[in-house]
């Protein structure tokens, strides 16, 4: 059986405009919706949202798209393989 480990990534989404707990969970609905996500959490103190996903079926842009169809607004990420921060 082939893995696709190697195509799951991490990023990290910096959001401005979240400024409560239900403000977080519309964003992280939305980034747990998008196909290829498998994970979302997002965090309003820091501002960011952490999400695994699977590069091959999702890119980057459609993740912060996801941000900004919520009304908030994506500002930049960072990227790794998945396992990095866990």
């Amino acid at each position: 059986m082939a893995s696709t480990q190697s195509q799951l990534q991490v990023a990290v989404i910096d959001i401005e405009g979240m400024t409560c707990q239900h403000c977080a969970q519309s964003v992280q609905q939305a980034l747990a919706s998008t196909p290829g996500v498998s994970r979302a959490s997002v965090d309003v103190a820091r501002n960011e949202a952490h999400v695994t996903f699977d590069s091959s079926t999702v890119s980057i842009a459609s993740l912060m798209q996801a941000v900004t169809r919520t009304g908030f607004t994506a500002v930049g990420f960072t990227r790794g393989p998945a396992g990095a921060g866990d």
